[in-house]
């Protein structure tokens, strides 16, 4: 069984780095290269780098960081990407893997000749979620979307995985829903298989029950990065120590 990901989330927003908290607070926080460097020294299995600005171009200043960074380990990037020439721009500053969201939904013709470029397995799927009061619901730009039409549409698309985003949770540690695993897990059962990241709310007790169902492939940690040095390299440690079935690298594999 291929190993499960331990990945690191980097969020920046209008050109800056920052800490954000349900995508409706945020806090500066440091550079973009520094985060970037500090992470590929932390035995982490991917970085995923969003731009939550809600632009649709992608920001000279965040390449030339990616760039300057000259990290080894994989980098996935999500935000702004529109067409071809964005995925290519992205493969020359070293960028390994995209995340698309609108894409999904229009343009669908430069997310299938995108695929074509980079292959569907460079490609994963946004799913920001929200609770509505009665029912969680896909957030889009263009308002909320009944989840089980959001997630056909996923499986539909050229893509290999799904990011699920807990939004309303993100940025708060330990906060992640289960209503919304269950219901997602619920949703995809009967689907034809997609690997799903984790993202929002997740603490190393929620990561670790993640890491364990069948269709995870990866779990992304975001704002306690930056608050607690090494935090996902002793996650790593920690997982192997409790005896988690979960199939993640040994941090010796580093």
């Amino acid at each position: 069984m291929a190993s499960k990901r331990l990945i690191a989330t980097v969020l920046i927003r209008n050109g800056v780095t920052v800490k954000s908290y349900g995508y409706r607070f945020w806090r500066p926080a440091g550079s973009l290269a520094t985060a970037l460097v500090n992470l590929d020294r932390w035995a982490v299995d991917e970085i995923l780098l969003l731009d939550v600005s809600r632009r649709s171009v992608i920001q000279p200043e965040t390449l030339a960081e990616i760039r300057k960074a000259k990290i080894s380990t994989p980098l996935i990037y999500g935000g702004g990407i529109r067409t071809p020439n964005d995925v290519m721009r992205l493969l020359e500053v070293g960028v390994d893997r995209f995340v698309v969201e609108s894409l999904i939904n229009q343009r669908t013709d430069s997310l299938r000749e995108i695929a074509d470029i980079v292959g569907k397995q460079a490609i994963l799927g946004s799913l920001p979620v929200i609770w509505d009061g009665a029912a969680f619901r896909a957030w889009t730009s263009s308002g909320s979307v009944d989840l089980d039409v959001a997630m056909s549409r996923l499986y539909e698309a050229p893509l290999s995985e799904v990011l699920i985003i807990d939004a309303d949770n993100e940025g708060h540690y330990g906060k992640f829903s289960q209503g919304l695993k269950d219901t997602v897990l619920q949703i995809t059962q009967s689907r034809e298989s997609r690997g799903l990241i984790w993202f929002g709310g997740l603490n190393e007790r929620i990561a670790a029950e993640l890491l364990l169902h069948q269709t995870t492939v990866g779990v992304a940690i975001g704002n306690i990065n930056f608050e607690r040095e090494i935090f996902l390299s002793a996650f790593r440690k920690n997982l192997h120590k409790g005896g988690f079935n979960a199939p993640v690298r040994d941090a010796k594999a580093f």
